[in-house]
C-alpha cells in the first residue's frame, strides 16, 4: 500500500500522461504536503513503475488488469529500435528494455538508463556472434512458413541484417 501512490504503468492508453507531468504533480503534491511532518512526505520514495514486457496484443490484454494505477508514455522516442534481431511492425516500435531506458532518462536518471543501453548492446554483439555458428548457414534450408505466417510477414518492416543499425541508415 506504501507504493500505491507511486505506482505507474508504463503504457501509451488514451488517458496516459507524460513522465514529466507525472513528475510536476508529484512536486505539486509534495508542496502541498509541506505541513505533514517527514515522516509523512513521499517526496522522497522513489517510483513504481510497471513495464509490461510482451506482443503489443500481449500488452494490450495485460494493462486492463492495471487500469486502475496511472498510466504514463513516453514522450522521448527517438529512431528506430537497436533491438534488431525482432522485425517490427511498425516505424518506432522498440523493446521493452528500451522502453525502461527511455523512461529512465524521462525521470532524470541518466546513469540507469545509459547502463540498459550498454547492456542491450552487449546482447546485440552477443547475438551477432552467435548467428555466425547458425545452422541454417550449413544445414538443409528452413521449412517454409505457413500461409498465416506468410500473410502477416507482409506486414512486417523488413529486417535488418546483423550490424547494421538505424543510425548506419
Amino acid at each position: 500500500r506504501q507504493s500505491g501512490d507511486r505506482a505507474f504503468v508504463l503504457y501509451p492508453s488514451e488517458d496516459s500522461i507524460t513522465a514529466s507531468e507525472l513528475l510536476e504533480a508529484a512536486r505539486n503534491s509534495a508542496k502541498a504536503n509541506e505541513k505533514c511532518d517527514d515522516n509523512e512526505r513521499q517526496r522522497e520514495r522513489p517510483w513504481l513503475p510497471i513495464i509490461i514486457d510482451g506482443t503489443w496484443r500481449q500488452a494490450k490484454r495485460m494493462h486492463k488488469d492495471l487500469e486502475g494505477l496511472p498510466h504514463v508514455r513516453l514522450s522521448n522516442v527517438r529512431g528506430n529500435s537497436q533491438f534488431h534481431w525482432r522485425r517490427q511492425t511498425e516505424e518506432g516500435r522498440i523493446s521493452t528494455v528500451e522502453a525502461a531506458a527511455f523512461l529512465l532518462e524521462e525521470l532524470k536518471c541518466e546513469l540507469e538508463a545509459n547502463t540498459l543501453r550498454r547492456g542491450l548492446g552487449l546482447l546485440n554483439r552477443a547475438l551477432e556472434c552467435q548467428c555466425h555458428y547458425d545452422g541454417f548457414a550449413t544445414g538443409p534450408p528452413p521449412p517454409e512458413p505457413s500461409a498465416r505466417k506468410r500473410a502477416a510477414q507482409k506486414h512486417r518492416l523488413p529486417k535488418r541484417p546483423p550490424g547494421l543499425r538505424s543510425s548506419d541508415l
